[in-house]
């Protein structure tokens, strides 16, 4: 269920969820789940003593505090992605993690993917996160153009991984899910990826489930409206590149907020 300082809209596939408020129940949504986003529910609960939130938040920050401005919105947009989608969106399954196994970089391949629960489909997300910007018309701040902008480059960014056909994509994700996902479970989205991949599926005409999440850091006064989402996901149909998709937009007014709560936990630590 939602917390406090979070509401969510909705109209079919489209979805906003407007942060009105970085509230302490949000902060305790953070505290509980950090460390299974992060590094896999299964890794967490395997080694508790040794993936602590306390712990997480200290390899989070490292990784974050080393980058610039344009991935620090981004790290933080993920994150807030796989808080809030799964608190709407409830029988989608996360298959990945928020980490990069390979070195203190932003994270490779598919942002966030998910296994449906009711259908046993894939869905595969791409995050982009940003600012309001002006228009470069007439200099004014809109944040329905800015969310706009923000869902095309995750278009076009999902795209351009699944016509790469990088097997790598594919080998990344099949890792994350035995770091995501119960045993019994495993199995079957490890063979659900597998089928999907260009190593076995290299069909030029295979479409996937896809989810567009954006996250705009403006104030919610001034907030993006469904109506826009709904024009761009119409407009989305009719390409049909995709076998079905869905929006998720977030608007929160800043990012220092949830920083400043990141960096003022490892005062107790």
């Amino acid at each position: 269920m939602p917390f406090a300082g979070v509401r969510f809209e909705n109209k079919k596939e489209c979805t906003i969820c407007l942060v009105e408020d970085f509230s302490d129940e949000f902060k305790k949504e953070i505290r509980n789940t950090l460390a299974s986003i992060f590094h896999g529910a299964i890794e967490v609960g395997a080694l508790p003593h040794y993936y602590t939130y306390q712990s997480t938040v200290i390899e989070f920050l490292k990784r974050y505090e080393t980058k610039d401005d344009n991935v620090k919105k981004g790290m933080i947009g993920e994150l807030l992605a796989h808080i809030l989608l799964n608190k709407y969106h409830v029988n989608f399954e996360t298959l990945s993690v928020l980490k990069n196994k390979e070195e203190r970089n932003i994270k490779k391949g598919f942002d966030i993917m998910y296994l449906h629960k009711n259908d046993n489909s894939l869905w595969y997300s791409e995050v982009k996160s940003g600012h309001c910007s002006p228009s470069r018309k007439t200099a004014a701040i809109d944040p329905k153009k800015s969310n706009a902008g923000l869902l095309k480059r995750a278009k076009d960014g999902i795209i351009e991984m699944f016509e790469s056909k990088r097997d790598s994509l594919w080998d990344s994700a099949l890792i994350d899910a035995t770091l995501t996902m119960e045993l019994g479970n495993l199995k079957n989205a490890k063979e659900l990826l597998a089928n999907n991949s260009p190593r076995l599926n290299g069909s030029a005409n295979i479409k996937r489930n896809v989810i567009l999440i954006t996250v705009l850091y403006h104030t919610v006064g001034d907030k993006i409206v469904l109506k826009r989402l709904e024009k761009f996901q119409t407009k989305l149909t009719k390409e049909a590149v995709f076998e079905k998709s869905l929006l998720f937009s977030i608007q929160k007014s800043t990012l220092e907020k949830v920083e400043s709560f990141l960096k003022s936990e490892t005062a107790t630590i």
